[in-house]
């Protein structure tokens, strides 16, 4: 059960935070030292059918954007991403107990040069390979859809 103090981390759905339709929490505890950090609401069925709806709402729209507006999105999505990724990563570190070195100079620099590449790839038409963020994974592309 939570403690008063203690941060409860609720649902992000159609844009918003939102607390789950549930009273019951799970306790998010740092590997490292065995202290809890937070406390996560346990989504329902309701809660994920709500997440479901606005995503299918939001691909409407999305898939209704030019592939420069896309990519212009993307971009900034990477902008704020980079604004905060010390703290990202330092959540990331309490969470999983991996060192910070992990997170702050391999991860998180890899995950804000992938939200580049993706921008950049929001405005082909076609795929391509996208091994050059992350050494020894290949990743292909498939921008769009053929139209027959």
């Amino acid at each position: 059960m939570s403690n008063g103090s203690m941060r409860v981390v609720e649902n992000f759905i159609d844009g918003h935070s939102v607390a789950t339709n549930s009273d019951e929490v799970m306790a998010v505890i740092n590997p490292s030292t065995g202290e809890p950090i937070a406390d996560v609401g346990a989504s329902t069925k309701g809660d994920v059918d709500a997440a479901v709806r606005a995503a299918s709402r939001a691909f409407r729209e999305w898939s209704g954007l030019t592939p420069s507006e896309r990519s212009r999105r993307l971009h900034l999505l990477a902008d704020l991403f980079e604004r905060e990724l010390s703290r990202f990563a330092d959540l990331e570190v309490l969470d999983t107990g991996k060192p910070c070195s992990s997170a702050h100079d391999v991860e998180f620099p890899a995950i804000a040069d992938a939200l580049r590449h993706f921008a950049g790839a929001a405005r082909m038409s076609t795929g391509q390979t996208g091994a050059d963020f992350a050494l020894g994974h290949s990743f292909y592309l498939q921008i769009g859809r053929a139209h027959v």
